[in-house]
């Protein structure tokens, strides 16, 4: 199907299609190879390879494939009739099949926008998303340096990812070497598949071999000093970057230093933080590791060293976060009135429940009402304290922390969810609750705590602006982790609410619990499990735990999985004080309830 319409049967594609149950995807594989006739051998076709290894990679490979996708369907459609029905009926068997089954929500809402804007639809979108759809519509001719400047442009306002396409393009005969990912997609679960190939040319010489049998350097299907489990589908291949190089060595001290170049230096020392890590990191996330920070960062000067490649990588994230930064405070301030009537709302609402719940208590002062047993104090002692008065105590009952989703994920919503966080955060203080507020996001091994508030902070909620999103979430490891930072509060009493997706997904597997059992992928169904898990855990312990939902429709169902009848949808800030301030209610309720 590639060859056919790409016109050249010399070659070798980089991206192959199959639909979900393995077949080859008709309408898929004819882009792939209309974009080698119209614009393969340049830097255009070469482009996706500067994504290898990223972050973010299967996000950039969607959004550059459905920018390709509209360039060579307005090629086509003129020279091939049958080209715009064959493309409404893919479109309309994506939107039939739509679902995210581990797949970034990003990537689901750009794909349906894309394909339901192809059938004449319309999809609500917020007004960032409706911006990026429109850029990514590439109508009319488009040269290839113009359809290049197009992506770059996307890919640098968007998502702040600037491409370095290595010098060997696409086509110049040398041995490349590629991660396995998808388009559109992280996993093979939805309708759809794009699979990049470790490597074209060494994957058709195999076949070649394994067909006539003149493969002389193998032996029994492996190739010398191949150890068991290591042959085509055994290997992890070599990434393309040193990025790369640091995501499939979790456990190597670079992992720790570029994490810490990242995110800022460490709450907890190295001992420490192996003990903990010996407590949490078990069971599915054995081999897994955690990292604590307030966000301290430390930039030191780069240089042409492994150490001065990390330092450059590191920068790169410390300027989009401090660029998120700003944006978060922008965005708060645009909707200040409507931000700042929520707090009020919502600190109402929590006020008139701990007045309901709490209990009036008689003290001792120097005016109320007379207590006759006590007159004789002031006679004989001078003790003008002879009255009682009824006080409710104004300490907390319960102490709070805030957990945000911080993974790549939430990337078109990030001030969004920054505000959403501050509003919670602020109106509990004003209650005088005592609140702890963290982001978490898994990178390169690491499940990464940002820690943004502090219990015994008194100076405001400021720097809950420092949010941002990159990387995956492992979110049964971060309940876990929650959990431990809990137990830092002196309250028998406590409540966790996390604003989340309800989309467990990392690239970190897990382990096998047997030599003849492979790894299982942490997603879908699986890492909605081991949330659940851990809720139920977290709740045996005393915990009660609250999901502020904003996911996708399709994810609804893993949500009330995760935390049952104790969660609430929110679509939008207005939502937030009665939503929320409606389950705080109904779990101090229960608190009260349980200590009777």
């Amino acid at each position: 199907m590639i060859w056919t319409a790409a016109e050249d049967y010399s070659f070798r594609p980089v991206f192959m299609a199959f639909d979900r149950e393995g077949k080859a995807d008709l309408y898929l594989n004819s882009v792939i190879g209309w974009t080698h006739k119209w614009y393969g051998g340049g830097s255009l076709e070469a482009l996706p390879r500067a994504f290898e290894g990223a972050a973010f990679q299967d996000l950039y490979d969607t959004v550059y494939w459905l920018c390709m996708e509209t360039c060579v369907y307005e090629q086509e459609r003129e020279d091939r009739p049958a080209v715009p029905e064959l493309r409404r009926e893919y479109a309309r068997r994506i939107l039939r099949d739509s679902g995210s089954d581990g797949e970034q929500e990003l990537a689901v809402t750009l794909r349906n926008a894309h394909f339901g804007k192809a059938l004449g639809g319309r999809t609500v979108l917020l007004p960032k998303e409706q911006r990026l759809v429109r850029d990514m519509d590439m109508k009319g001719k488009l040269t290839e340096a113009e359809v290049e400047a197009r992506i770059r442009m996307i890919l640098r306002e968007y998502f702040h990812f600037r491409c370095d396409v290595p010098e060997e393009g696409i086509g110049t005969g040398r041995r490349r070497h590629f991660r396995r990912g998808k388009l559109f997609l992280k996993k093979p679960a939805v309708r759809f598949m794009i699979t990049r190939l470790d490597d074209p040319e060494e994957d058709y010489e195999e076949e070649a071999g394994e067909e006539k049998g003149k493969d002389p350097g193998r032996k029994n299907g492996k190739k010398p000093g191949e150890k068991e489990g290591e042959g085509k589908e055994g290997r992890t291949g070599r990434l393309g970057n040193f990025l790369g190089e640091l995501w499939e060595a979790g456990r190597d001290e670079w992992s720790r230093e570029y994490i810490e170049t990242c995110f800022g230096s460490p709450v907890y020392h190295v001992r420490e933080l192996q003990r903990i890590e010996s407590l949490l990191c078990t069971g599915s996330h054995e081999g897994c590791h955690l990292y604590f920070t307030k966000g301290e960062r430390r930039i030191t000067a780069g240089s042409g060293s492994p150490r001065g490649r990390l330092e450059k990588e590191a920068q790169g994230r410390q300027r989009i976060a401090l660029e998120q930064e700003k944006k978060n405070r922008e965005y708060y301030e645009a909707h200040r009135d409507v931000h700042q009537n929520c707090i009020l709302r919502l600190k109402e609402q929590i006020a008139n429940t701990l007045l309901i719940e709490q209990e009036p208590e008689s003290v001792t002062a120097r005016m109320g009402k007379l207590n006759g047993r006590r007159v004789w104090r002031e006679r004989c002692l001078g003790d003008m304290r002879v009255f009682d008065r009824e006080i409710i105590n104004d300490t907390a009952p319960f102490s709070v922390d805030i957990m945000l989703d911080g993974s790549a994920s939430q990337l078109h919503r990030q001030e969004m969810i920054a505000s959403q966080g501050y509003i919670i955060a602020e109106s509990l203080r004003l209650c005088r609750i005592p609140v702890q507020v963290y982001s978490f996001c898994s990178f390169c091994g690491y499940t990464v705590f940002n820690i943004l508030r502090e219990y015994k902070d008194r100076d405001g909620n400021r720097d809950m602006f420092r949010y941002s999103a990159c990387g995956w979430n492992r979110d049964g490891l971060a309940l876990r982790g929650a959990g431990y930072l809990m137990e830092q509060s002196q309250y028998p009493n406590r409540l966790l609410i996390i604003l989340t997706d309800a989309s467990p997904n990392d690239d970190k597997k897990i382990p096998s619990q047997g030599v003849w059992f492979k790894k299982t992928e942490y997603e879908a169904e699986t890492g909605i499990r081991d949330a659940a898990d851990e809720v139920r855990k977290l709740r045996k312990k005393g915990i009660r735990v609250i999901g502020v939902f904003y996911g996708l429709d399709q994810e609804l169902e893993g949500a009330g999985k995760i935390y049952g009848s104790s969660f609430v949808r929110i679509r939008d800030a207005g939502q937030l004080a009665d939503t929320v301030g409606g389950l705080i209610r109904e779990e101090v309720r229960r608190m009260e309830e349980s200590c009777q």
